[in-house]
């Protein structure tokens, strides 16, 4: 279990999250709500990348965010990703995975493993920069796999794609083993229905919503109350108290 408590983060003066409480069990979890809704920050403090704010994140009743036991636990797709474009896949893979797996030979069959995992066993050779932006990102989903942690955290990870690479990664998630936690953070509300298991909607940084997708579905059609969620042309429009 990942158990967030009492969450908040300024940054410069704003009030960025507000008192996020969650307890994330094994499962695929959607971030959604929409552009500056607070989804990255949380993303940020959860992964370490911001290390200082009010409140705790503990995994399995046992690991601290900022002890190294934690950070080894968790892989990491951020929104915006980028690779030594000059380098050969394979050997960016392999110093990536130097970073966490001290045995070469285990981390070349590491390698080799989340390669054949998103489909770019092919292209190990081939210079980053040959790439499409699909298989890019399905490289950085690879490398989030490195070292099969225990948490899986994705940012807009199918932000920008074309509809056959965001089958592409719905496929790769759904291969996944399911004694993880998976958190899938984006604004495109399809990624979530088809993808997730449970959705937190998030709205200035505060939750409005974490339920399961049915629970979605269902608070779609409903306009009539404050605080319901209503789908729109793929986006999602949160209606507030008046």
């Amino acid at each position: 279990m990942l158990k967030i408590s009492g969450l908040s983060k300024n940054i410069k003066k704003r009030k960025i999250l507000d008192n996020i409480n969650l307890e994330l069990d094994n499962g695929i979890y959607g971030f959604l709500g929409p552009n500056g809704a607070g989804k990255t920050t949380l993303i940020r403090c959860i992964t370490g990348v911001y290390p200082t704010f009010d409140g705790t994140v503990i995994l399995d009743d046992n690991y601290s965010l900022g002890s190294r036991e934690y950070t080894n636990k968790i892989g990491y797709l951020p929104q915006s990703f980028g690779l030594f474009k000059d380098m050969r896949v394979c050997d960016v893979m392999l110093y990536m995975a130097g970073l966490i797996i001290k045995d070469e030979k285990r981390a070349e069959e590491e390698v080799d493993y989340v390669l054949a995992k998103v489909n770019l066993s092919d292209r190990k050779r081939d210079k980053v920069k040959t790439l499409s932006g699909g298989m890019i990102r399905r490289l950085g989903v690879a490398q989030a796999l490195l070292g099969n942690p225990r948490v899986l955290i994705f940012d807009e990870p199918t932000a920008g794609l074309d509809p056959e690479e965001r089958v592409r990664f719905r496929e790769i998630i759904s291969k996944l083993d399911k004694d993880k936690i998976v958190i899938i953070s984006t604004h495109i509300v399809s990624d979530v229905m088809d993808t997730c298991d449970k959705v937190i909607v998030l709205n200035e940084g505060k939750i409005l919503m974490n339920d399961n997708i049915e629970a979605l579905a269902n608070k779609s059609s409903d306009t009539s109350k404050t605080g319901s969620a209503l789908l729109e042309d793929g986006y999602i429009c949160l209606l507030r108290e008046q």
